[in-house]
């Protein structure tokens, strides 16, 4: 363990080594705390309101955030308005690892000089005495209690689940099931909502690469969702060749509304690496498939199992659901050593024979019948009479444990929807004018996409202030000196109030306004800012990320409520 820092209120740190913490985490018994996890390097105790303490784990990366962890793609996790920019499986993700891999795991601390790794726990006080985590130290089971008898219940297991897969399966245009045995009619039904099945025929690597494309999508995505970008991404770029020739803005165009824009941006860096350091060959295993940008543990393994038949098992949100039920495994799935045993017992519980269309089957059992809220179908499950919750008489929905969610960053952004129109004066078409959009920086949050004119602004500013950011702004970054020219003059300036928009990591607040100024677009652009000038058609049709959207709509709807009070003015 590389070291642990106590952060205290205000500016004091202290780093201390783990037969340290030992030592103090039992002086610490002898106070009136509560508990707070302490499982394998992952200490994290969150920041609460008057807390004197503050746990920071340093099992992470130099540099690297601590972003929520993802296990693969969870169906029930996805909110459509959200656009976040952690990398959700970047090189070095924090997904579970592929079974070859022999990275240890990190569920224990590792005491210096100590041999064998111990669990330690950590008793935290709390200035004014708030719970910091209520709940008792996490211990988990050990893989053997967890595994199904290999003679009895695991070919039981296999069998039926195959079996139910075959005949109950969803048409996707990323799947295709040499031992589907839909009825005609089923298929019928798909086709008429423009679902087909991707063609048994189609070569390997276009497959792979239609498995890939789906992966990446469905990250924290629904499956209608993804079905509905994907038949466009897929007639626009039917090969991965195709793909490398576009253009960023070209992809993030036809990605705008998925959120999570750094996705796309993979999608393209990964295609281009294939075309020109793989000769536009996909490689046919997990562990080569992790070369490929953007493309990591769970991701390669979906894709190595699904298209190419790999012994690997795919371990998402749905496939662990299943199996905590399965086996009654409580404990927090997010958890590191948890995260462990739920891709090791997937391998384990993995069919041999088939181990793509089983790992499909998983997931299908837990985004259709094993769901996670509402009740659950266990009448219709084909493993039910396996299944220890449900046996055991407890609600099947108590596990697995749900997972605390850190409070969301709050933000607050002023916006400028601004608009220039010809001057009146001026002998030129009538038309009614164009606006700005000013495209973000290469990295960070929502990188490379076009906005409106934002700007950060204190959570207490108030509309003058956040108008007075806005303007220096406008004037000094873009050089629109409509506050000391005559060429071009403000014509109309109204508030148009505050939309908030959702990040899964930031609650922002968007303070938003109108600007009309009169005159000419200016015919150079500012050397380190990229804008460009559309008319409004120009702009609606434009792939626009759902905040941008907001803003806009935000625009549309002020318009017509100020057409309709003139309209009501005049007929009066």
């Amino acid at each position: 363990m590389g070291g642990v820092f106590f952060h205290f209120i205000p500016k004091t740190s202290l780093k201390i080594s783990s037969s340290v913490v030992t030592r103090v985490s039992n002086a610490l018994l002898c106070f009136r705390g509560i508990r707070a996890r302490f499982h394998g390097l992952n200490l994290n105790c969150p920041r609460v309101e008057g807390s004197r303490w503050i746990y920071r784990s340093m099992a992470s990366k130099k540099g690297e955030e601590d972003p929520d962890f993802v296990i693969g793609s969870s169906e029930e996790e996805e909110e459509a308005s959200r656009e976040d920019e952690v990398d959700l499986e970047p090189e070095g993700s924090s997904s579970p690892p592929p079974p070859e891999s022999s990275e240890e795991s990190e569920d224990s601390v590792v005491l210096e000089g100590r041999g064998k790794p111990k669990k330690r726990r950590l008793l935290l006080k709390s200035r004014g005495g708030a719970s910091l985590d209520a709940a008792e130290p996490l211990v988990v089971p050990d893989l053997e209690d967890c595994l199904f008898d290999a003679e009895t219940e695991l070919p039981r297991l296999r069998k039926a689940l195959l079996e139910w897969y075959d005949a109950n399966h969803r048409v996707l245009p990323w799947r295709r099931n040499a031992h589907s045995k839909l009825e005609k009619e089923t298929i019928e039904e798909y086709r008429k909502q423009g679902l087909v099945a991707a063609p048994l025929d189609l070569p390997d690597d276009d497959f792979i690469y239609y498995v890939w494309v789906c992966e990446i999508m469905s990250q924290q995505t629904q499956v209608s969702r993804v079905c509905e970008y994907f038949t466009r991404w897929i007639k626009k770029w039917p090969t991965v060749g195709d793909l490398a020739k576009a253009t960023q803005d070209e992809v993030n165009e036809m990605w705008a509304g998925l959120g999570y824009y750094r996705r796309a941006r993979y999608l393209l860096e990964g295609a281009k690496y294939v075309m020109d350091d793989l000769d536009g060959k996909f490689p046919r295993c997990a562990k080569d498939l992790q070369k490929i940008p953007g493309i990591g543990a769970y991701t390669s393994c979906a894709i190595a199992s699904t298209a190419c038949g790999e012994e690997v098992a795919v371990v998402d949100g749905n496939v662990v659901r299943v199996l905590s039920r399965l086996r009654k495994i409580a404990g927090d799935p997010k958890n590191t050593g948890m995260v462990k045993l739920f891709a090791d017992l997937a391998q384990k519980t993995l069919d041999r024979e088939r181990p793509g269309d089983f790992n499909q089957a998983l997931m299908e059992l837990g985004a259709t019948v094993c769901i996670p809220n509402g009740k659950p179908a266990c009448k219709a499950c084909p493993v039910s009479d396996l299944c220890k919750a449900r046996l055991s008489g407890v609600p099947v929905t108590d596990y697995p444990s749900k997972s605390v969610k850190p409070q969301k960053r709050e933000e607050r952004v002023g916006i400028t929807v601004l608009r220039i129109i010809p001057d009146p004066k001026e002998k030129t078409k009538k038309t009614s004018g164009k606006f700005l959009l000013v495209k973000r920086p290469a990295g960070g949050l929502l990188a490379g996409l076009w906005e409106f004119p934002l700007q950060h602004v204190d959570a207490s500013a108030s509309t003058k202030e956040i108008q007075s950011v806005l303007d220096s702004y406008l004037t000094e970054t873009i050089h629109l000196p409509y506050l000391s020219s005559e060429t071009i003059r403000v014509m109309e300036r109204n508030q148009l109030g505050e939309a908030v928009h959702v990040f899964s990591h930031i609650r922002m607040t968007m303070v938003i306004e109108e600007l009309c100024l009169v005159g000419s677009i200016p015919d150079s652009s500012p050397e380190d800012v990229e804008m460009q000038w559309l008319t409004y058609e120009e702009l609606s049709q434009k792939g626009l990320s759902s905040g941008v959207k907001k803003v806009l709509k935000a625009y549309d709807g002020a318009k017509k409520k100020r057409a309709n009070s003139i309209a009501k003015f005049f007929q009066k």
